[in-house]
């Protein structure tokens, strides 16, 4: 009896080995941003602040993030998932608009977006850094970690809540404003 290791070329090894190293650091970052913050901690008049201020459409840089050039990313909700074809066809929105998007279902980035939760639209102007984050987060680095539609713009979608360092790529269909 022999096992075999399946054939798969340097550069598939290579890039799931990138992947799990960062969603690796991701994970400590955002782990250690969060509950070793050192701040006072939140009333919970405080904390229903935050979660009313978590709904907001858009993230507010501070003066400083402002400075460093940051662009905040949409914050947005699942309104729709369905499957067809062997794509994933999923619409999120916030009181500005809709995005109608989709991925192949046969990657890992191909994520279901969860009802009732927050999620940060990352687009190609978007240049974020989360409280304790190293480095800025751009649609760039989330491209390089999974996949690029080709010939479409690219949108990742990431838990707003940063409970975990899963994210999603999608390709754009379309947009559109809400009256």
């Amino acid at each position: 009896w022999k096992y075999r290791i399946p054939k798969r070329n340097f550069h598939t090894v290579r890039m799931e080995l990138m992947r799990k190293l960062f969603l690796a650091v991701l994970n400590l970052t955002l782990f250690f941003g969060v509950s070793c913050s050192g701040g006072p901690q939140k009333s919970a008049s405080s904390s229903a602040q935050a979660n009313s201020a978590s709904r907001a459409t858009v993230a507010q840089p501070n003066p400083q993030q402002q400075a460093e050039g940051l662009i905040p990313p949409e914050v947005v909700r699942s309104e729709e998932v369905r499957i067809k074809d062997g794509a994933k066809m999923v619409m999120v929105g916030n009181a500005h608009g809709r995005y109608h998007l989709w991925c192949n279902i046969k990657t890992e980035s191909c994520i279901t977006p969860m009802p009732a939760k927050d999620y940060l639209v990352f687009a190609s102007t978007t240049r974020w850094q989360f409280p304790g984050a190293p480095c800025c987060a751009t649609l760039q680095l989330f491209e390089a970690l999974s996949v690029t539609y080709n010939n479409q713009e690219n949108i990742a979608l990431v838990p707003a809540d940063r409970s975990s360092a899963e994210f999603g790529m999608y390709g754009l269909n379309s947009w559109e404003k809400k009256p």
